[in-house]
């Protein structure tokens, strides 16, 4: 094996089921992975030292982020490109995910299997997906997944745990000796026509009609940056005579937040009245007309590379936040941060799953 793990060495896939390819997530920048092992605690009377430690399920946790590139997003991979693209849809959808680590060797030779690991995840759920667009970078993408399983391999013989012998795969679970593809050194973003590069940046943010549409309180400005973030926050559905969760359910209603910050030219121009803004009205009426301090507005964003994230027509603005233009230099900023609930569609036609 090689002196370290980085960049060039490791790779991530995804697939649905044990029986389908796997497909190699483009882009990537990082993948984390996280095990949590639940220890319960019994104790007895007179006895000072545990009684008995009791494990539950395991928690697995993956982290990814790439690039917006043109190839098929992070989300759409993890939920399969499930038909309808609506927040309840992709909520059900479970998933493979593999993380294949290679030798150096590999880099130059181009010999697949040399040195190979593979740790695979299976009934992965996404938690929380995320899009981050600024003037400063490239466009990317988070997602969180969450499951109960995973397992290690090494070629050619799988193995999982850390006591002496080989444990054996439960091959019912994961896909074995199926290995991820190295993509070797040939890969680049997808390019759009007409596009030029095909990693996303702040020239990509599509306005062109039918494409973004952004709150009339943003309207205008200098936008700085936008960050979408919906959080499904799961929750695991047990039932007797079986130790593992037989669900994941998503806790709905789910938080859809989007936060956009432009460079302030004159404040947040955001008026907030306790008593509401009054409707003229008789004065001898009792009770006067009032409106809220704030609508529901409509928001979607789209870039070049046709990444369209659509949080339906019933954002609020939530809080306003104006801040900067210090003694020190810096420009003031605001940021608008607007609220909705369930209303999640991504799509990327440019680049679907397989």
């Amino acid at each position: 094996m090689s002196n370290r793990i980085y960049y060039a060495n490791q790779q991530v896939g995804f697939k649905k089921t044990k029986g389908d390819d796997w497909q190699i997530a483009h882009g990537v920048q990082s993948v984390g992975i996280s095990t949590s092992f639940t220890l319960e605690q019994a104790f007895e009377l007179g006895q000072l030292a545990i009684y008995e430690n009791i494990e539950g399920i395991p928690e697995i946790e993956c982290s990814i982020t790439k690039v917006l590139d043109g190839h098929p997003l992070l989300y759409r991979l993890a939920t399969n490109g499930t038909a309808g693209n609506d927040l309840v849809n992709s909520a059900n959808t479970k998933c493979f995910v593999a993380v294949g680590i290679w030798a150096d060797s590999v880099l130059s030779a181009g010999q697949e299997g040399a040195g190979f690991i593979q740790v695979e995840m299976t009934g992965m759920a996404i938690t929380n997906v995320s899009y981050e667009l600024s003037t400063e970078g490239n466009f990317t993408e988070s997602i969180t997944l969450v499951g109960d399983d995973k397992a290690w391999t090494t070629n050619p013989e799988p193995t999982c745990g850390v006591t002496e012998g080989t444990i054996g795969w439960n091959l019912e679970k994961f896909a074995g000796d199926d290995e991820l593809p190295f993509r070797d050194n040939d890969d680049a973003p997808k390019v759009i026509a007409g596009q030029g590069s095909g990693i996303q940046r702040r020239e990509n943010f599509d306005l062109g009609v039918g494409k973004s549409v952004l709150p009339l309180e943003v309207e205008g400005q200098y936008i700085q940056s936008i960050s979408v973030s919906c959080d499904l926050g799961r929750e695991s559905l047990f039932k007797l005579g079986s130790r593992k969760p037989y669900a994941r359910i998503v806790n709905f209603p789910a938080e859809v937040s989007c936060e956009i910050e432009v460079l302030s030219v004159s404040g947040d121009q955001i008026n907030a009245l306790s008593a509401g803004c009054l409707v003229p009205s008789s004065e001898h009426d009792p009770c006067p007309g009032m409106v809220p301090n704030t609508e529901d507005r409509t928001i979607t964003i789209e870039t070049c590379d046709t990444t369209r994230i659509e949080l339906g027509n019933k954002c609020r603005l939530s809080a306003v936040n104006y801040g900067g233009g210090d003694a020190g230099g810096g420009n003031a900023t605001v940021t608008y941060s607007f609220t909705t609930y369930n209303d999640f569609t991504v799509t990327h036609a440019g680049g679907e799953p397989d």
